[in-house]
């Protein structure tokens, strides 16, 4: 009973250091891999962030170089926006036409729109039928399609046409690309474009 109450303590202290240095190491263990995935995570971080960052960029160049959206919108006017919508995005137009339809076409001389027009229909609920720009006009599609253009980049970018026709002035070609609502047409003068329109098929 002695010899038991006097080696037990003993046995205790000499186990002790030995489960404390196995938690240890395990401790330590654990320590060293959260650091690594903390490194890890923070270099997952940095590059999420740069990356992000160049998004942002293209975004911005997309944007400012792309005032044209083919078969969508010029200037961020759209087919079937409203006559508040278009004011509000291209500003009072300097001229009001009565067009040869029931309707009548805002046309923009000066400032960052000059030689844009826009047609919009009087009957209700209708908006604009049909968006065309013409020199000065000086946007472009984000592939750097506009006023002055040659039919051969034209194709090369956008393929064959969807149809073809000689324009009203001798020499003149007009071009027809059709999308899922809208179709676009391009009318050139001695193969470069002077004039884009955009309206519904």
């Amino acid at each position: 009973m002695q010899l038991t109450c006097k080696f037990a303590p003993n046995m205790l202290i000499k186990r002790a250091p030995l489960i404390s240095n196995a938690v240890m190491r395990n401790k330590y263990s654990q320590l060293k891999k959260n650091k690594n995935m903390k490194i890890l995570t923070r270099t997952q971080l940095i590059l999420f962030l740069f990356l992000l960052a160049g998004c942002n960029v293209i975004n911005s160049d997309d944007q400012e170089q792309s005032r044209i959206i083919l078969g969508e919108s010029i200037d961020g006017v759209k087919i079937g926006d409203n006559t508040k919508t278009v004011i509000d995005k291209l500003g009072q137009p300097d001229e009001i036409l009565m067009g040869d339809f029931a309707g009548y076409i805002y046309n923009y001389k000066n400032g960052i729109h000059a030689g844009l027009g826009v047609s919009i229909l009087s009957e209700q609920g209708k908006g604009v039928s049909s968006i065309g720009i013409s020199k000065p006009y000086s946007g472009k599609t984000i592939s750097g399609i506009g006023i002055g253009s040659s039919r051969e980049n034209v194709i090369q970018l956008l393929g064959k046409p969807t149809q073809s026709g000689e324009g009203a002035e001798k020499g003149n070609t007009i071009d027809f690309y059709y999308y899922e609502k809208n179709k676009l047409r391009f009318v050139y003068s001695i193969n470069e474009i002077e004039f884009i329109g955009l309206s519904l098929k």
